[in-house]
């Protein structure tokens, strides 16, 4: 995690948001990742034919 210098005003709602965005994105990476991960592995473990 980069530490970064909150700008002026309520540090509650900047930190609050950006922790929101950052796990948001994470997790719909993750989502991608595991999306082709079992795509992957499916096309393995069916025989070819």
């Amino acid at each position: 995690m980069i530490n970064r210098v909150p700008p002026k005003g309520p540090p509650e709602t900047y930190y609050s948001q950006s922790s929101f965005k950052t796990l948001s994105t994470v997790i719909s990476l993750l989502k991608v990742t595991l999306n082709d991960l079992g795509n992957i592995v499916a096309k393995k473990l069916q025989p070819t034919q």
